[in-house]
């Protein structure tokens, strides 16, 4: 059994600590939250800040809990996926990691962007990729 929860967090702290900029970006947010320091923030504030969301949902595209992703079986007529014709009733599957990072879709995709969630979303196009955190998703 894989626990996600914990996986997609030590990835998030990994990213912030490889990132100090994006580490002190969330800090002084956080620090604007709650003016009276540390023991003022709950968790009400906190979790309006939707830049932890982005981080989350960086961390998750970049490092995503499960990467292989799930086999499925083809059609019984086979389908046609690019040039490539694969016949019915085989079992494919794309690890994860290779479509959240496939450059089709996604600008810089190797790189750590949380912005790209919510205040880059129309530069970066992030609406156009492909999201499949845990193996669900849209296309």
């Amino acid at each position: 059994m894989i626990d996600t929860t914990a996986n997609t967090l030590a990835n998030a702290l990994y990213f912030l600590t490889k990132h100090p900029d994006k580490q002190q970006k969330l800090r002084n947010m956080l620090d604007a939250t709650s003016p009276g320091g540390y023991a003022s923030r709950d968790y009400v504030t906190s979790k309006s800040l939707s830049y932890m969301d982005d981080i989350i949902n960086e961390s998750l595209r970049l490092k995503p809990p499960i990467i292989q992703g799930t086999p499925r079986e083809t059609p019984a007529q086979g389908v046609q996926i690019g040039d490539r014709y694969i016949p019915g009733h085989v079992n494919v599957s794309v690890p994860v990691t290779l479509i959240q990072r496939d450059a089709r879709w996604w600008k810089q995709p190797n790189d750590f962007i949380p912005e790209r969630w919510t205040e880059r979303r129309e530069e970066m196009g992030t609406d156009g990729g492909p999201w499949l955190p845990f193996q669900l998703g849209a296309y």
